[in-house]
């Protein structure tokens, strides 16, 4: 007679979630292998670890908010490692209360966020997932909704996570501070980690990858060739542009911004720079630009006349013709990065945010004392792109 309860509660929950719309993910199969899966998590937030309950992930109520308008896409992860997933709401009221699981299973976990009120706007949530050594499933799909003080709860959200033997760790950035001697150092954003690499030799104002090699500039114009073992430095040649403090390699070509508004191209092996335009509208470069492979152009952040805090735009990598998105509402953004195709800013003062790129709005996550100049930050490039 138990275990026939226990079938039919499984079965009222696999009719009920078979109920949601696509928009809250569409059609799900409930397995208990899954239940096993979830329990082998340690999710928290804020430093907290949730509870867990039997019975269906709470979703949305018909309500427009909190309405989910950021998070990654597909993550790609090892066991044994600590994943987080960065989410961005727009929010009428406080988030409160923040609910995992993972597609099939018949439990979920509630955590609460304990931070500062938003009354309205947009609100960052991190949650952090510990993946243990046993897991068995190669792939397993997690969902995630919210509620906020007003008792409204988001739609469903899936992210997909890919567990492989020798993933590469999106959540790494190398940076190199703006100081007399730069030093190249990793961090970490999931678990906050710096690992020190060595001094590079030169005050940098940016790195980049290209083809696997990391380069940096200076403001006297000079191409740096970074060892990644030592972090030491070696002068390729002098651009022959002044004031670059912004780089970014694509399609074998370094790619540059400068604190004169100028756009340009720079050659990898001789150093040569070429202007390809200015960056309109009396802006000048802020601190970086990152390329988005999906769309073929670069974001940036700029300092524009009139505007009190940094502009997002696009530029295109042909023309240099310069769309403006909107302000940021940070000042000095001097780092850039697309890590799981959501779109980073690292600070001058420490603070990492998340940009919409629709609107330019930043949302602040957190305070990261790693370094003191975000421009010089570029990610690790995931080897299966």
């Amino acid at each position: 007679m138990r275990h026939f309860i226990q079938i039919l509660q499984i079965s009222i929950i696999a009719l009920i979630l078979i109920g949601c719309s696509e928009e809250d993910e569409g059609t799900f199969i409930l397995d208990p292998e899954l239940d096993l899966v979830l329990e082998s998590l340690t999710i928290s937030l804020d430093g907290e670890t949730g509870n867990i309950t039997t019975g269906i992930l709470p979703f949305s109520d018909g309500s427009e908010s909190p309405s989910l308008i950021s998070y990654p896409d597909a993550i790609k992860a090892t066991r044994s490692t600590l994943e987080r997933i960065d989410l961005v709401f727009e929010v009428e009221s406080n988030i409160e209360e923040v609910y995992f699981s993972i597609q099939g299973a018949s439990q979920y976990y509630t955590l609460t966020k304990n931070d500062i009120f938003v009354d309205s706007g947009k609100q960052a949530v991190s949650i952090l997932i510990d993946i243990p050594s046993s897991i068995e499933n190669d792939n397993f799909c997690t969902l995630i909704s919210v509620k906020d003080s007003n008792q409204s709860i988001s739609n469903l959200r899936e992210i997909c996570i890919e567990l492989k033997e020798n993933a590469v760790n999106e959540r790494v950035i190398y940076f190199a501070d703006f100081d007399v001697n730069s030093t190249l150092s990793t961090l970490n954003f999931n678990t906050g980690e710096v690992n020190d690499i060595g001094p590079i030799g030169f005050s940098l104002s940016d790195i980049a990858f290209l083809d696997d090699e990391l380069y940096g500039v200076n403001l006297n114009s000079d191409l740096i060739s970074i060892d990644l073992d030592s972090g030491q430095g070696s002068i390729i040649g002098n651009i022959g542009i002044s004031d670059v403090n912004a780089l970014e390699g694509y399609n074998g070509v370094l790619y540059a911004a400068t604190r004169n508004g100028e756009f340009l191209t720079i050659d990898p092996t001789t150093a040569q720079g070429n202007i390809i335009s200015l960056l309109g509208s009396g802006a000048v470069s802020s601190g970086d630009i990152v390329f988005e492979p999906r769309f073929d152009f670069f974001y940036g952040t700029l300092v524009v006349p009139n505007s009190p805090t940094d502009e997002l735009v696009t530029i295109d990598p042909i023309t240099g013709e310069t769309s403006f998105i909107g302000e940021t509402n940070y000042t000095s953004v001097w780092g850039l990065a697309l890590l799981r195709n959501q779109l980073i800013g690292l600070t001058t003062f420490g603070d990492f945010i998340i940009i919409d790129p629709n609107t330019g709005e930043g949302t602040f996550v957190e305070i990261t004392d790693a370094f003191n100049a975000g421009g010089a930050a570029a990610a690790i490039r995931d080897q299966d792109e």
